[in-house]
């Protein structure tokens, strides 16, 4: 489901049921793009918004949280930031729907230094000059 707010920004937005969210450590194991590392877990996530900062081997990945008020059981909405890398904004974008959907947003910073254009906006699909890299290494595959 996308709402027509993000969908004019270009967000990409999944919606996932999740019982009883405490932490955003399943999302950041989903989202590991670094072979072979594995994710710490996460704090509980407070109501209103937030930010967690999740160790990916010897990468620090920020993941913005934003929790409805008297929201006990929250659906999860991913929201993947684009080209400008501000997932903050996005988290706070998707509030609004968060808010009426009772569901918990977790909306990671994929940082240019650790997830450069090839690796992010093109999936990991090719590789920086242009040239393909084996399915397996995709980042979508990681993602998804």
């Amino acid at each position: 489901m996308l709402c027509r707010h993000t969908r004019r920004l270009g967000a990409r937005v999944q919606v996932g049921r999740m019982g009883k969210v405490q932490g955003v450590a399943a999302i950041v194991v989903s989202l590991s793009v670094v072979p072979g590392v594995t994710a710490a877990k996460a704090e509980p996530i407070a109501a209103g918004p937030g930010q967690q900062i999740v160790g990916l081997g010897r990468h620090q990945i920020p993941i913005f949280t934003y929790r409805p008020t008297g929201c006990a059981d929250p659906s999860l909405l991913l929201v993947f930031h684009g080209a400008e890398r501000n997932a903050q904004d996005y988290r706070d974008y998707a509030r609004a729907l968060a808010d009426r959907s009772c569901m918990l947003v977790a909306a990671p910073l994929f940082a240019q230094h650790i997830f450069p254009s090839w690796r992010y906006q093109r999936g990991g699909i090719v590789d920086k000059n242009g040239r393909p890299r084996d399915p397996s290494k995709w980042t979508g595959q990681r993602v998804l």
